[in-house]
């Protein structure tokens, strides 16, 4: 609970931790580094799911599976299973990323042999500039 405490919110935490005795961030994210977390299809969702199902009438057995695996199917029990992007949440993600970081590649368009930087200072500029026009 503390670790979700201090993910939450560092001021919060820093200040229950004054009136609490509460490990530093830096002891819970130690203790967090010895925990081993491996990726994988989880059965036991599959397994809630199918007895889930088996209660639900035939219309009300639909439900979307959302991965963060790059494959379009994985398998399970002999069946394929489609992936179900959720674009909006990569294009936050792609957002958050550009605010935190700069962006930098190389233009198909430009003869140049230096990388072409992008900034969010960019997007910025580039939305002021229509809104103004």
């Amino acid at each position: 609970m503390t670790l979700s405490l201090l993910k939450r919110s560092p001021k919060s935490y820093i200040l229950l931790q004054i009136i609490f005795h509460l490990p530093t961030g830096r002891t819970l994210k130690s203790l967090l580094n010895t925990v081993h977390f491996r990726t994988s299809v989880n059965t036991h969702v599959f397994d809630a799911l199918h007895h889930s199902l088996q209660k639900m009438s035939e219309k009300d057995r639909y439900c979307c599976l959302l991965s963060s695996r790059s494959e379009l199917f994985f398998q399970f029990q002999n069946q394929a299973i489609a992936t179900i992007y959720d674009p909006p949440h990569f294009l936050k993600l792609t957002c958050d990323l550009f605010v935190k970081y700069e962006v930098q590649f190389k233009s198909e368009h430009l003869d140049s042999q230096l990388p072409v930087i992008a900034k969010w200072e960019h997007i910025e500029k580039l939305y002021k500039h229509n809104n103004t026009s």
